[in-house]
């Protein structure tokens, strides 16, 4: 089985280095101006520089994620500014993150499954798409199987020590400096986990909290304010709710469509509107009030588009954010190889998990429930805001495992003929 191990890593590897080639020198996938890409690599470059807290833009809390500009400042003073040796690096990371689906998968059901879960993950071409970008997002998949991958060691290892569960907190506080949304999957995991078992959940906050704790003490010593992680939840917010919102990213009046216009022209209309000065955490909260004043106001409209949104999360619909990964898809054959998406793995996933829950004892079950509950948790999360492709990549990950078991599972099921074929199907 380590052999096929080896043989899964070394292909994903190559593919991935084979996007890379691809489209490294793309003039379009440059990180120029002031989209996301532009300001990551402009801020990491402060840092690089020795503006380590990033008090250059102003005493202000982080406007965007923090932890990839931190990312790109490494590998920019180890390599001496090179963009290529991030993206490497990344391509590296997305790797390890195929060989740690296989681990997780592994740990829940069988070798078969493992391996056709590696495969379904390294044929899914957004992720190696996004994985070659300078983008926030390149990290997601790694940070997410590494979380992932310590639940479920903890979940199906007896007598685990809680460094363990620790260790998987300090991994969702990760994920969270990179997609804060994601905090909400950490306590629904850790939720779960509490019930019949509290010290595990303890332990999983605290590596969490140790976390979570560094952007917050970066912004009370920068601007004196206790925002969390970063300033721009209110905003995001607005945009995934409110008069005109249809469920993906879109444009608020006022407010110049990317990352430098939005921090700045934020504060200036936030302000006129109140007819005072505001702090960062006042701006964010009122760009809140608007949306849920709209929520209160239209909640049979917002319903609707709550649930829009989540059908947006789990079809296989795409909603370019910067980078249309279709468009790029057309014009590379390696990304037409690369063919699986949320198309197939949604349906393959609820399969797996039914044949998974209805075949295990009640030990193996709820350590599954537990385990599986990233995934509506981060559902909600992202249809909470707005949708984007990118903002997927995390799913695509917790899906995988679960794809795997439904594709081992499927012959011995359809050979049974049972209620538990019936409703993988359904």
């Amino acid at each position: 089985m380590r052999r096929r191990l080896f043989l899964l890593l070394f292909a994903a590897f190559a593919l991935k280095a084979a996007l890379l080639a691809r489209f490294d020198a793309h003039p379009l996938l440059q990180p120029t101006g002031g989209m996301d890409s532009g300001v990551y690599a402009r801020l990491a470059a402060d840092v690089a520089r020795g503006d380590v807290l990033l008090r250059g833009p102003g005493p202000v809390p982080y406007f965007v994620s923090p932890l990839y500009i931190y990312f790109l400042a490494a590998v920019h003073a180890l390599s001496g500014g090179s963009l290529l040796a991030a993206k490497v690096v990344q391509i590296a990371l997305g790797t390890a993150a195929v060989g740690l689906v296989w681990g997780m998968t592994r740990r829940f059901f069988d070798d078969r499954a493992a391996l056709v879960a590696g495969i379904l993950y390294a044929l899914t071409g957004v992720v190696s798409f996004h994985e070659i970008l300078i983008l926030q997002a390149a990290l997601d998949p790694f940070l997410t199987a590494l979380f992932l991958y310590l639940i479920a060691v903890g979940l199906t290892e007896g007598g685990v020590s809680s460094k363990v569960w620790v260790a998987a907190g300090a991994a969702g506080g990760l994920l969270a400096l990179n997609r804060p949304n994601a905090l909400l999957c950490v306590a629904a995991v850790a939720v779960a986990l509490a019930v019949g078992r509290a010290r595990p959940a303890v332990a999983l906050l605290v590596g969490t909290a140790a976390i979570v704790a560094l952007p917050l003490a970066r912004n009370l010593i920068v601007s004196g304010e206790p925002v969390l992680i970063s300033s721009h939840g209110g905003l995001n917010f607005l945009v995934g709710n409110g008069p005109g919102a249809n469920g993906v990213y879109r444009a608020i009046p006022g407010i110049t469509p990317d990352i430098g216009g939005q921090s700045a022209d934020t504060k200036r209309l936030a302000e006129a509107e109140e007819g005072r000065p505001l702090t960062t955490r006042e701006v964010s909260a009122h760009f809140a009030r608007k949306a849920w004043a709209w929520i209160r106001s239209e909640p049979g409209a917002a319903v609707a588009l709550f649930a829009k949104k989540v059908r947006f999360v789990l079809s296989g619909d795409e909603a370019p954010l910067n980078f249309s990964f279709p468009w790029y898809r057309e014009r590379s054959l390696a990304l037409k190889l690369l063919c699986v998406g949320p198309g197939l793995l949604v349906p393959l996933a609820g399969a797996g998990f039914v044949l998974a829950f209805f075949a295990t004892s009640a030990a193996p079950r709820r350590a599954l429930l537990v385990w599986a509950v990233f995934v509506p948790a981060y559902v909600l999360a992202v249809a909470a805001f707005f949708v984007a492709t990118r903002y997927r990549l995390p799913l695509l990950v917790a899906l995988a495992p679960l794809g795997g078991a439904a594709v081992a599972r499927l012959p011995e099921a359809w050979r049974a003929k049972g209620a538990r074929l019936g409703a993988a199907v359904a």
